[in-house]
C-alpha cells in the first residue's frame, strides 16, 4: 500500500482485522495513504464518503467484493479485478464460470499474481491488454539475507497444518531421503499451526523422525527471516496453492526452492535447475530425489539461492505498485462495463449463504 500510495491517492478498506485462518498480530497502516475499517460503516456509505473513481476489488467470491463492483457499476466508477485464482486451483463447473464471467465482466481491468492468473482472468473475459501482474509480492528487504552470509543447513516449510499442504506427502518424501542420507542428513523445521498437528506428531512418531523434525508453531512476520536465513531450502508441496507468497519470501532470503507444481507461482519464480525445482505432489519419489539432490550438493544449493534472491526481485513492492497503476490507468480509459444478471444472481446466493 506504501509502495501504490508513491503514485496514487489511495484509501484502503480494511473488512476485518483478524480471521481464524491465520494468527497473525494486527498491523498498524502505513504512511501515504488513508486507512478505513468496514466495522465504523457499512462498505457502501464508506465508498460514497471516499468517492473514488476506481476501486480494485479482490476477487470476485466475497460479499463485500460483490458490494464494492454494485457501488462502482451504480456510481460510475471503474474497477480493477485483482485475483491470484488460476485455471487448475480447482474443479471448475459450467454454471459458476458463467457467473464469474459475469461478474467478472463488471471490471475493467485485471491484477494478476502471475501467469497463470493471468491466464484465468482472460479465460473469464477480460482483455489481455487490460491485465497486468504483481498482485502477489512480498517485501523482499524485510526477507532478504545480511550481507556476508551464507544459507543454512536443513529443509523449510512454511504452511498451515490443513490437507491441502500435502505435509504428510513431505514428510513420507523426507523420511526417505534421511534413510538414504544417513547421519549427514538435513534436518526439517515445519512452521504453522492447524487441526492437522496431531496426525503430523503421530506420523513424526511413526516415521521415527522425532530428532530430525522441529514444529516451532505459527510464527510471527518480524521472526520469519531468522527462520530463513537458518534454513537450505524451502519445500512446498500443497496440492492446491493459489500462489503460495513463502516462495516469494524464502526466495529473497536466498533459497533454493523445491515447489508444488500445482502453486500458482511455480510457472512464474521457479526456473528448474536454476532457482529451485518443480515437482507433483503426488510423487512422493520426485521430491524425494530433490531434496536428496539439493542437500548432497551445498555449494550449488547455495548458488541457486542467490539465483533465487535475483529472479524474485522482479517480484517486490515496486511490481505491485507498478502494476496496480498500469491496471487504474487502464480501467480509467475503458468503457463502462455492460449490464447482465450474473453479478445479481451471485450477489444473492452469497448473501443466502450468510
Amino acid at each position: 500500500m506504501q509502495a501504490a500510495a508513491r503514485w496514487l491517492d489511495l484509501h484502503g478498506i480494511e473488512v476485518v482485522a483478524r480471521d481464524a485462518t491465520y494468527a497473525w498480530d494486527t498491523a498498524e497502516a502505513g504512511e501515504g495513504y488513508v486507512m478505513h475499517r468496514i466495522e465504523s460503516a457499512p462498505l457502501t456509505d464508506l465508498l460514497d464518503r471516499i468517492a473514488p473513481e476506481v476501486v480494485a476489488v479482490p476477487g470476485w467470491s466475497a460479499p463485500y467484493a460483490l458490494d464494492a463492483l454494485g457501488w462502482a457499476r451504480a456510481r460510475g466508477a471503474r474497477a480493477v479485478m485483482m485475483s491470484d485464482s488460476n485455471p487448475h486451483d480447482a474443479r471448475r463447473r459450467p454454471f459458476k464460470e458463467w457467473l464469474k464471467r459475469g461478474i467478472v465482466s463488471q471490471a475493467q481491468a485485471g491484477f494478476a499474481a502471475g501467469s497463470h492468473a493471468r491466464a484465468y482472468l482472460e479465460r473469464l473475459g477480460l482483455g489481455p491488454a487490460g491485465i497486468t501482474t504483481g498482485y502477489d509480492v512480498v517485501d523482499n528487504a524485510h526477507f532478504a539475507r545480511p550481507r556476508g552470509t551464507g544459507p543454512g543447513r536443513g529443509f523449510l516449510a512454511v504452511a498451515r497444518f490443513v490437507e491441502k499442504k500435502n505435509l504428510c506427502m513431505l514428510l513420507d518424501a523426507y523420511a526417505a531421503y534421511r534413510a538414504e542420507a544417513g547421519s549427514g542428513a538435513w534436518p526439517l523445521t515445519l512452521v504453522g499451526d492447524g487441526d492437522m498437528r496431531p496426525t503430523l506428531e503421530a506420523q513424526i512418531d511413526a516415521l521415527g523422525l522425532t530428532d530430525a523434525v522441529t514444529l516451532p508453531g505459527f510464527v510471527q512476520y518480524p521472526d520469519l527471516p531468522v527462520l530463513y536465513h537458518g534454513a537450505g531450502a524451502l519445500v512446498v508441496p500443497s496440492r492446491v496453492e493459489q500462489w503460495g507468497l513463502v516462495v516469494n519470501e524464502a526466495m529473497a532470503a536466498g533459497l533454493p526452492v523445491l515447489v508444488s507444481d500445482m502453486a500458482g507461482c511455480a510457472l512464474d519464480l521457479v526456473v528448474d535447475g536454476r532457482t529451485g525445482f518443480t515437482f507433483a505432489p503426488t510423487d512422493t519419489a520426485a521430491l524425494t530425489a530433490r531434496m536428496t539432490e539439493l542437500a548432497a550438493d551445498p555449494a550449488r544449493a547455495a548458488a541457486m539461492g542467490e539465483a533465487a534472491a535475483t529472479h524474485v526481485a522482479d517480484w517486490g513492492l515496486n511490481a505491485f505498485a507498478e502494476g496496480l497503476v498500469t491496471a487504474v490507468q487502464s480501467s480509467l480509459a475503458a468503457p463502462p462495463a455492460p449490464s447482465g444478471p450474473a453479478l445479481r444472481l451471485w450477489a444473492l446466493s452469497q448473501r443466502r449463504r450468510r
